[in-house]
């Protein structure tokens, strides 16, 4: 029985996503189609922060690889649920940046 062959994730990370799937198909890796995506203050927009499975792990040729790739700096990348806010039909967080409402509702 043969073992299957494999190769080196290369790292592509500071790449364009086209770049990055350009590199990983040349060594016979599919890339998945679904993206994600996370806030990071280093790498700009569009370019590759990491890969699933690992950077410079050994994985079988023909396996996927998903790119995560960076949305920008995340100064706020998350969100708020407050339930029942007494006394306040609306509150205001400022953030640099960014205006967020939180509406009660009636």
């Amino acid at each position: 029985i043969m073992a299957p062959k494999t190769a080196i994730v290369p790292d592509v990370s500071i790449m364009s996503v086209e770049e990055a799937k350009e590199k990983l198909l040349e060594l016979g890796f599919e890339v998945k189609t679904e993206i994600i995506y996370e806030g990071n203050d280093e790498i700009h927009v569009n370019e590759v922060i990491r890969t699933i499975p690992a950077i410079n792990s050994e994985q079988e040729i023909g396996s996927s690889i998903t790119l995560v790739v960076s949305k920008g700096k995340s100064y706020v990348d998350f969100a708020i649920k407050i339930r029942g806010v007494k006394g306040a039909k609306s509150l205001n967080f400022f953030v640099p940046f960014l205006t967020i409402s939180v509406v009660k509702q009636l």
